[in-house]
């Protein structure tokens, strides 16, 4: 019984066409939903195919506008959400997946997307969660699949829908529509907004009040979905100033930070958030004073408070920054006859413009990078600060007014009394009541970029500190009262020298002081005073745009009386620093067409075949950003490790490296070896290059394509799809059945046991290697072959030869199997002429014999031969069967004795009854079971021969026409005569019912593709014995005598 049946089997593989069926679209439409938890799920019932040839959905992309719209109709987008970026992308995966059920043999799926996986593919397409929950919106989810074949993968990934409608011979293709623009509407999460309270002081930050996520307090608001926050509600007016240690501090600072991540948010410089010319930024500061310009603080402040923020997907932190700011107090003389003078040069910040901060790329004047687009780590900043000079405040009180004084007249007559009379004598003098000067001390400018995220810098050497000489000297000397004069009040000045300009001088002089010189505003120092270069960014540091915060403190030097403290200390406007560590990712797989011997490639993949080393080529040579510093270039540098990963294993030298396996590279090109044993097919390596600061910063799954063009991003990913194809080699003719004089070459004496000599294709092997086979005993058969009777070596018609041919990979099913498909050509003994003919035949078929039966006739197809492999003239080892029953659970004897039709004379089909499993463990660690290796490589053993009664006639001859009005008597002109049949071999196999390898390969050949003819070193010229060439062509394997047959040899020398 089991005879019959693997019988009926093969013949229905055999004789049955070979053609693709259309497998119908099993799988219904998914039922997609967003749960109130931000996951998406989607419930699926799947039904178990019908045919071999399969699809599946191995996924979804994302996008934010549906493209079976009519605005694409006619487009490249239409119906190809991959054809224009942004979109997102979900991937099938183990994890996500939920059996629900099994009923009636469909099985009942749910697949769930966790949350953060949904953000980051909403991001992906180019929209965000909270525009989506605004304007009510939907996301539009569309398939991608692949075909399989009998459950092995048989395409790479379809994303469009032509591309599925058209992969196979579908039933149903229109189907497929439902699988795009799956609306899914949005649902808002609820998220909390924090309220972050700090002051500045002396250079660092202390903490007034946290409001911690999830703590519910005054300060932490949670929102009921993820939409705008009003500022106004949350940043009460009370929030603008704090008492804090018995001083006032005020509000100078706001910053927003994303909850979950930390990372400050950039917004609009104002509040026009739909003009994106409008500069962003992550601080907004209030630079008026609270206390001396109150009003223009307030309309600041209010400016902010009236804006909405978006809340994100996370939730928001609002970090309130409070700084103290002095009062302002002058005293001087309270005396009426007095008028003051002041210059108040201690606020260098704008509008005077005279406070500044950069960080800039080093070098300084060829800077390689612009910090505010993007710089790598490990490169170099500088920074420097712009200020005044110094800064000064005085006043300068001038005390003026009039004495009276008693001078005594004498009279002209003696002899009357002197007169006394009051003069009025005047005086002005100016005195120093104020006087506040201030040196540089140092400046701080702190960004996340710099050492420590915080540089002090000293001024250099260059720096001079102002130098101030007072004198209080001011003051009058009044005359004497009651003489017969009365000199003018004498006065001077107080003295005062800064910088070497004489402001107030001193001196004794009449009546009037000379009025002070005011003194011009400090000038600006230069790039040089406050300043550092050399600064490296530590290798780890985290991407971002970063904030910076200047400091510049003046200490006094100088003081007169009561004003300022004795450090001023101003913030400053300092440019921001986005630290983009580039890496970027663009490999190849060699195509290894040259071995390849698929009948129909796929072009768009690399072509890998078994049992091959093929190279990967991963530089760190790309495109990035149009940044300064970027473009097209080698980052290697900032580069920490280039990894691939195959879905299939491979061997690197003699390391044998699991599927799925990240494997660093360390050059641009590596060479892996592809062991027999992988399943042919379709499948996608992954490659990335992670940049150096990704594993510091938990980057190892933000991705992005080709580059890390988005700075949040740490990896740069490709993907190749790979082929993967077997092998058919190894055509060998090993025994010919005209004995005795072929028995000595093939058959040890007196025994059945092979000698092991046989006929190869050429001299070399399936890699196109020398094997050392000798010349003599390559094919074609032909007059000179015999290896020890010089003129042998073309056979008569009748005689059997017997011949063996190897394949390797997916051959292993029961209908897969090798067809050789015989052509025939005459040629003249002279070898001067070919062409190819048909052939016509005696011989006696089911008992009857039938005369003049034309080769790939109707009544030639029911003349069948059968084999197995238990004949012992096909003398297969033991070895072989045991290992191959084995695999098959069969016995030895159940597979020796299993018959099957093999051939015919137009047609070789070896079935899996001819066939063993001959694959051997040759690496050092075969990572493969002993199952999958020995099964990978498959030996097929076949047989044929010409009619020992044939006859020629030139192809296309109409012999049936003419024997209809001639009686044919062989004689005729048309008959060929003499010369010799070639029988040529067209050698292809069948895989999953499709024509799959061809030994030569003709058309593909053209192209670079592998003809195994050539590789084994087929020579397409060869002589005879009598020294006569003859031209070949490949194939050829052959050549019969004409005018010989077995016939002849029993006649004269009886059976054998």
């Amino acid at each position: 019984m089991w005879k019959k049946i693997s019988f009926l089997l093969f013949l229905y593989c055999f004789l049955f066409p070979i053609s693709v069926f259309g497998a119908s679209d099993t799988n219904q439409k998914p039922i997609v939903t967003m749960t109130d938890k931000g996951e998406i799920t989607w419930k699926s019932i799947d039904t178990k195919a019908t045919t071999g040839i399969t699809w599946k959905t191995e996924g979804f992309t994302v996008k934010k506008y549906p493209v079976l719209s009519n605005k694409l109709a006619g487009t490249k987008e239409y119906g190809n959400p991959v054809y224009k970026k942004p979109y997102g992308k979900f991937t099938n995966k183990e994890e996500y997946a939920h059996l629900d059920k099994v009923s009636n043999g469909k099985y009942y799926y749910t697949w769930t997307i966790p949350k953060d996986v949904v953000d980051t593919q909403i991001k992906n397409a180019g929209t965000t969660a909270a525009s989506l929950e605004k304007n009510n919106g939907y996301l539009y989810l569309n398939g991608f699949f692949r075909t399989y074949h009998n459950g092995k993968v048989a395409s790479k990934y379809l994303y469009d829908l032509d591309g599925i409608k058209s992969a196979e011979a579908w039933r149903n293709p229109n189907d497929f529509k439902d699988r795009f623009d799956i609306p899914v509407p949005y649902k808002a999460q609820p998220v909390p907004v924090v309220i972050q309270q700090k002051e500045y002081y002396k250079g660092a930050y202390t903490t007034l009040k946290t409001s911690n996520q999830g703590k519910q307090d005054p300060y932490t608001y949670y929102i009921p979905k993820q939409s705008q926050v009003d500022l106004w509600e949350l940043f009460p007016a009370n929030a603008l100033s704090k008492n804090r240690n018995g001083k006032k501090v005020w509000l100078y600072k706001v910053q927003i930070e994303d909850i979950k991540t930390g990372k400050t948010i950039a917004f609009p410089e104002n509040n026009n958030y739909s003009d994106e010319s409008v500069k962003k930024v992550k601080t907004i500061s209030f630079k008026r004073n609270p206390i001396t310009e109150n009003t223009s603080y307030m309309a600041d402040v209010n400016a902010f408070r009236n804006r909405k923020w978006d809340t994100g997907s996370n939730g928001i932190r609002l970090v309130l920054y409070y700084k103290y700011y002095p009062k302002t107090t002058i005293t001087t003389e309270n005396d009426p006859n007095t008028k003051s003078v002041s210059d108040d040069y201690t606020d260098p910040q704008p509008p005077n413009n005279k406070l500044e901060g950069v960080i800039r790329a080093d070098e300084k004047g060829n800077e390689k990078f612009d910090v505010e687009q993007g710089i790598p780590t490990t490169e170099q900043t500088y920074s420097y600060v712009l200020g005044q000079e110094y800064l000064v405040s005085y006043t300068f009180t001038n005390y003026y007014g009039k004495n009276e004084y008693l001078q005594v007249i004498p009279s002209k007559n003696p002899k009357d009394p002197p007169v006394t009379m009051k003069v009025t004598k005047s005086y002005s003098y100016w005195k120093v009541t104020q006087l506040d000067v201030y040196a540089i001390d140092h400046a701080t400018v702190e960004n996340y970029a710099l050492p420590n995220e915080k540089i002090t810098l000293k001024p250099s050497s260059s720096y001079q500190k102002p130098t101030v000489v007072y004198k209080a000297s001011g003051a009058m000397k009044e005359p004497v009262s009651g003489g017969t004069t009365v000199e003018n009040i004498q006065v001077q000045n107080d003295y005062l020298e800064i910088n070497g300009k004489v402001l107030m001088q001193n001196g004794w002089v009449d009546t009037n002081a000379p009025t002070p010189s005011r003194l011009s505003k400090p000038g600006v120092i230069n790039n040089t005073v406050l300043f550092r270069e050399h600064m490296v960014i530590d290798k780890n540091k985290e991407n971002g745009e970063w904030d910076s915060i200047g400091t510049i403190v003046y200490k006094r030097i100088k003081s007169i009386g009561t004003s300022q403290g004795t450090e001023l200390e101003f913030d400053f406007d300092v440019n921001s620093v986005v630290i983009h560590t580039p890496t970027v990712c663009d490999a190849q797989i060699e195509d290894v067409r040259k071995y390849n011997q698929l009948i129909n490639p796929d072009r768009g993949s690399a072509g890998l075949v078994l049992d091959r080393y093929f190279e990967i080529f991963f530089p760190t040579v790309g495109t990035h950003n149009a940044y300064k510093g970027y473009g097209y270039q080698d980052y290697s540098k900032y580069i920490d490790r280039r990894q691939v990963q195959f879905p299939f294993p491979v061997y690197q030298g003699n390391t044998y490296i699991p599927a799925n396996t990240w494997i660093t590279i360390f050059r641009d090109r590596t060479s892996f070896y592809l062991p027999s044993w992988v399943s042919e097919g379709y499948y996608i390596a992954q490659f990335r290059a992670l940049s150096i600061n990704a594993d510091a910063n938990q980057g190892q799954d933000s991705e992005e394509e080709l580059a890390n063009y988005e700075m949040e991003n740490y990896v740069a990913v490709d993907q190749v799809n790979v082929q993967v194809s077997g092998r058919v080699y190894d055509f060998q003719i090993y025994d010919i059945t005209d004995y005795p004089l072929w028995q000595s070459v093939f058959r040890v004496k007196d025994s059945m046991e092979l000698t092991g000599n046989y006929y190869s294709v050429g001299t070399k092997n399936r890699n196109g290697e020398e094997t050392g086979h000798e010349q003599k005993m390559t094919l074609p058969l032909m007059s000179g072959s015999h290896p020890f009777m010089p003129c042998e070596g073309a056979l008569p018609t009748g005689y059997t030869i017997r011949f063996s041919i190897k394949t390797m990979g997916d051959m292993y099913e029961e209908c897969d199997f090798v067809i050789l498909k015989p052509n025939f050509y005459y040629v003249s003994t002279d070898g001067t002429r070919r062409e190819e003919v048909d052939l016509y035949y005696t011989e006696t078929i089911h008992g009857t014999k039938r005369h003049l039966i034309k080769v790939g006739s109707e009544e030639d197809s029911k003349n069948t031969k059968m084999m197995s492999l238990g004949n012992p003239y096909t003398s297969v080892p033991e070895e072989e069967i045991r290992n191959t029953a084995n695999l098959l659970n069969l016995s030895m004897q159940q597979l020796k004795d299993t018959k099957s039709i093999v051939y015919s004379f137009q047609k070789i089909g070896l079935p899996w009854t001819q066939r063993t499993f001959y694959g051997k463990r040759i690496l050092p660690y075969a990572g493969g079971t002993e199952e999958s290796i020995k099964r990978s490589i498959q030996k097929w053993y076949g047989e044929y021969y010409l009619p020992a009664e044939v006859h020629a006639v030139s192809k296309g001859f109409p012999l049936s026409t003419y024997m209809k009005e001639h009686q044919v008597n062989h004689k005729e002109s048309f008959w060929k005569k003499d010369g010799y049949i070639v029988v040529n071999f067209d050698i292809t196999t069948i895989q999953n019912e499709m024509p799959h390898l061809s030994y030569e390969n003709v058309q593909n050949y053209r192209e670079g593709y592998c003809n195994m003819w050539n590789m084994e070193g087929y020579r397409n010229e060869k002589y005879d014995c009598k020294n006569t060439k003859f031209l070949l062509q490949d194939g050829d394997v052959v050549f019969y005598r004409l005018n010989d047959s077995v016939m002849k040899d029993y006649v004269i020398g009886g059976t054998h």
